[in-house]
């Protein structure tokens, strides 16, 4: 089921995502299964942790609230 609908959301989505970077936020095994729905059609996406990616914002917010350039 989870296969027909990333395919489903893919194929609604297609026109924003077709020859663009796309870069996938989440946790692992659903990231995988959006890699392989996207690699299926002829994109490489770059996965990423999306806890890593929460918290490199944090940082940079600081950061900027620190008056500090990230």
């Amino acid at each position: 089921l989870s296969g027909l609908l990333i395919g489903a959301e893919l194929a609604a989505m297609r026109p924003f995502w077709l020859g663009q970077r796309v870069v996938i936020i989440g946790a692992g095994q659903v990231s995988a299964a959006y890699a392989r729905a996207l690699a299926a059609q002829g994109v490489t996406a770059e996965c990423l942790r999306g806890d890593d990616m929460a918290l490199a914002g944090l940082a940079m917010l600081r950061a900027r609230m620190r008056g500090v350039a990230p």
